[in-house]
């Protein structure tokens, strides 16, 4: 604040600092009122994000949770790890989900009532109290004003005695050292130096006592200003301010510590919720999952074996060559099955060699054969390779038993398989149907 000028109208520039004051005061008031809005606006805003996400999160994650989700228990033994299935975890992803769905819409609802409904109050509060508070500091500053108006007032009184004192003073000066001097003017005497000096003397000693008393009549106005001053900005003006702030500073401190706490409990339940699914995930496995799967469905692990039923009387278990026609012909059988055994292997590598060229011309990005642009796209052929190894992998696993079974009997399989892997395959070996389409 400007002190007063020290020569002029006090009234005048008071009256000017009182209305910049007032101006000032409003602007500060509409600053803090736009925050206030800026805030509640903001708040609804995304109060109004977050619900949408919020209702959407809660709505799919209800929906998912309420299709029928494969009931596969955990197995459940004492003393071990804890373990889930993937089936269990996802119903955890779900359930977590909808509880923070149903956290962000609390947080939006605490943002609503305790910060956006509440911010509208409090600025609706500060434009009437502001309106109300600037009208009584008017008046306030008019009684300042008119307290002002009495110290000008005396001032000007004050300064006319005293410099119509001062002339006296120094006229009567001026008497008294040409009386000092016993010298008089052409035209005046000493007997008329000394009438005037009684004169003058007279009349000094009335103006001083005027002046005296303009001086007392301003020194006093002149403290009780000062005093008016300092109760107007020390009590009165700082009311007002506080007043018209209605504890806004107090007030938006707590919205934004409110904004903070809630978030951050709703942050930490998010991190509380995905630590939780992080964890089971980690432990998922699929020999763990396939424990589960088959105790819920025991026919999946059901492996089918038969079993020889021999007739009632009938001891023998495996082929017998007790007969000269039967281990001819058991050996005619031991010599076909294994070069069935050597042929399918053949096609198995052959088929594989194939395979792998077509998987070598698709990462080069090919999408047919260049040897057979004509054909069909090389996922299609890879596809019907993996069914000619697949189907020459049981032909083989077949006569591979066969020959296994036949051995049991105590027939001679050893020359056969030795012959087979080292002479080629005859040409009027019987083929089946599949090795005929492999070649």
């Amino acid at each position: 604040m400007q002190p007063p000028p020290r020569k002029g109208n006090y009234a005048k520039f008071l009256k000017n600092l009182h209305s910049e004051q007032v101006a000032k005061l409003q602007l500060k008031n509409q600053n803090e009122c736009d925050l206030l809005e800026d805030v509640r606006n903001f708040i609804l805003k995304r109060s109004a994000i977050e619900k949408s996400y919020a209702e959407a999160l809660l709505k799919i994650s209800s929906a998912f949770l309420n299709r029928k989700i494969a009931n596969i228990p955990d197995l459940k033994t004492d003393g071990s790890e804890e373990k889930w299935n993937m089936w269990n975890v996802w119903r955890t992803v779900l359930e977590e989900n909808e509880k923070l769905a149903r956290a962000r819409l609390a947080a939006v609802e605490v943002f609503s009532q305790h910060v956006a409904d509440d911010a509208k109050m409090l600025r609706a509060n500060k434009l009437f109290l502001a309106k109300k508070s600037l009208d009584q500091l008017a008046i306030i500053q008019k009684e300042v004003q008119a307290c002002v108006m009495e110290v000008d007032k005396t001032k000007k009184l004050y300064f006319d005695e005293e410099h119509s004192a001062h002339d006296v003073r120094d006229k009567a000066r001026d008497i008294e050292e040409k009386l000092k001097k016993k010298k008089g003017s052409f035209f005046q005497s000493i007997t008329s130096l000394q009438k005037n000096s009684a004169k003058v003397s007279s009349r000094r000693e009335a103006l001083e006592e005027k002046s005296t008393g303009a001086r007392n009549d301003f020194l006093l106005a002149l403290a009780a200003a000062n005093a008016h001053q300092t109760r107007y900005f020390v009590v009165d003006f700082q009311n007002t301010i506080q007043t018209m702030e209605s504890g806004v500073y107090e007030r938006v401190a707590d919205y934004l510590m409110l904004i903070s706490r809630t978030e951050l409990l709703t942050c930490t339940a998010t991190q509380t919720s995905f630590n939780r699914i992080k964890e089971q995930s980690a432990q998922l496995s699929r020999d763990y999952n396939l424990q589960c799967v088959y105790l819920y469905y025991p026919v999946l692990k059901q492996h089918i074996q038969y079993e020889f039923e021999a007739c009632e009387g009938d001891s023998v278990t495996t082929v017998s060559v007790e007969h000269s026609s039967s281990a001819a012909m058991l050996s005619k059988e031991a010599k076909r099955w294994c070069q069935r055994i050597a042929r399918e292997s053949a096609n198995i590598r052959e088929a594989t060699a194939k395979l792998q060229n077509l998987i070598g011309l698709r990462e080069q990005g090919q999408k047919t054969d260049p040897t057979d642009p004509n054909g069909p796209d090389i996922d299609t052929k890879m596809d019907e390779l993996r069914q000619t190894i697949r189907r020459a992998e049981t032909a083989k696993a077949k006569a591979e038993a066969r020959i296994e079974c036949l051995k049991q009997g105590g027939v001679n399989v050893d020359e056969f398989l030795q012959e087979a892997e080292s002479l080629s395959i005859p040409d009027d070996l019987p083929r089946s149907g599949r090795s005929m389409s492999v070649r």
